[in-house]
């Protein structure tokens, strides 16, 4: 991936005086560092109602989709969907708990909700980012099959490429 560079310059000012005030150096030093930060990759713009449609999603679900990124976390795209949050997105659009339950279920299983623990679940990182790229770009999902089935997990890497 290819960088950017970017000019941090600091300029430090010493005035030293003597016991009378009156100024006996005057003194100015500044230091400069280049940084190189990584671009963000290409890529396609794509809306929630696109992922809605080719993910088969009804339309209250393109909606409750809709209100869970409302309150997604910044940056970690971590979202809370225990009763307090359901209820919150019930009373926004006018419906009953079990239909926002059997939403969440469904975008669990086309993976556009990972379960993290009891009523919290991070959006899927290859569909969804919600936050600065530096800081998202490090989530990866990590995906281990075995004879029960497939293990979903998202794991924070390094960013320093």
């Amino acid at each position: 991936m290819e960088a950017r560079k970017i000019i941090d310059s600091t300029i430090e000012r010493t005035i030293t005086k003597d016991n009378n005030g009156n100024i006996v150096s005057d003194e100015s030093t500044m230091q400069t560092h280049l940084r190189l930060v990584n671009k963000e990759p290409a890529y396609m713009k794509l809306y929630l109602d696109d992922i809605s449609l080719l993910k088969q999603l009804t339309k209250i679900e393109n909606l409750i989709l809709h209100e869970i990124f409302k309150i997604t976390q910044y940056n970690t795209n971590r979202v809370i969907l225990n009763k307090f949050y359901r209820d919150g997105i019930c009373e926004s659009l006018e419906i009953k708990d079990q239909t926002v339950r059997n939403a969440i279920s469904k975008f669990a299983k086309l993976d556009l909700l990972i379960k993290e623990g009891v009523g919290v679940y991070i959006l899927n990182p290859f569909h969804f980012g919600i936050g600065e790229w530096s800081e998202l770009r490090g989530l990866r999902m990590v995906i281990e099959y075995t004879n029960e089935g497939k293990k979903i997990e998202i794991k924070g890497i390094d960013n320093n490429d």
